[in-house]
């Protein structure tokens, strides 16, 4: 738990989610109203999962984890937090 670590520690897992929190939602590409092939893909069975779906998995386990180990992952709706915002809790 990041309560036990030391401010250095912390500091560098709160650097880590900064830096890589956005980056890994985005590998589930757009939004599913932006892709033109996403209905096409859903019809012949390519793609059996939306992008938003496969998006909402991912975040919720992922922020469950994070809750367990005393981070606290980027919020889209808070301002600053994509420019370096506090990511830990130190509880």
């Amino acid at each position: 738990m990041m309560k036990k670590g030391t401010e250095s520690q912390r500091a560098m897992v709160r650097d880590a989610v900064n830096r890589r929190w956005w980056r890994s939602i985005m590998r589930f590409g757009p939004p599913e109203d932006r892709p033109p092939n996403t209905a096409q893909s859903m019809h012949w069975a390519i793609k059996r999962i939306s992008n938003d779906e496969l998006r909402q998995k991912f975040v919720g386990a992922a922020v469950e984890q994070a809750r367990v180990l005393g981070v606290t992952p980027p919020d889209a709706t808070s301002s600053g937090t994509r420019n370096g915002g506090t990511t830990t809790s130190a509880r």
